[in-house]
């Protein structure tokens, strides 16, 4: 996963697994690897979730159908998803609201509670995408548990 920059990474929990190992924790957004993981992590939650709920009881030529339609439909929501996204930011911005947050952690917040509720539904499902939505969830609890030890290990470095 070596990048232009040496050995950065987007996501908290390679960052500090890397810290861990000696390197850095800085954030880079230059690690192809990590975005296309991160991206089909989410298109596949996402299309799952919406299979699981439109399609759940085709059967034969309808379920090849459905899910022809599933993945034109789910890419057509996510840009959906990031306009809105940039509208709910503005208006948050406007109230005061993540006023000194860069966009792109703004972008992160929402995106990944919208993820980790698709992710909650396969979990509690009854079929097999039910371990496919605790694999999502317990990434996404890493990589907040690794955020919140980033930032403690930041703070200790700098206050002691």
């Amino acid at each position: 996963m070596k990048t232009a920059n040496g050995s950065d990474f987007y996501f908290a929990l390679p960052r500090l697994l890397n810290r861990m190992r000696g390197g850095s924790d800085k954030i880079s957004e230059s690690n192809a690897v990590e975005a296309y993981f991160g991206s089909i992590v989410a298109f596949m939650v996402s299309f799952l979730f919406a299979r699981q709920l439109f399609a759940g009881r085709c059967t034969g030529w309808q379920v090849i159908t459905a899910v022809i339609l599933l993945v034109f439909a789910v890419s057509i929501f996510w840009l959906l998803v990031f306009y809105l996204n940039s509208l709910v930011i503005k208006i948050l911005r406007i109230g005061g609201i993540f006023r000194k947050m860069a966009n792109r952690h703004a972008q992160d917040i929402l995106i990944e509670v919208l993820v980790a509720v698709f992710a909650y539904e396969l979990a509690i499902s009854a079929s097999w995408t039910r371990w496919i939505g605790i694999f999502c969830l317990l990434l996404l609890g890493t990589n907040l548990a690794a955020a919140l030890l980033l930032v403690l290990y930041r703070s200790r470095r700098f206050t002691g």
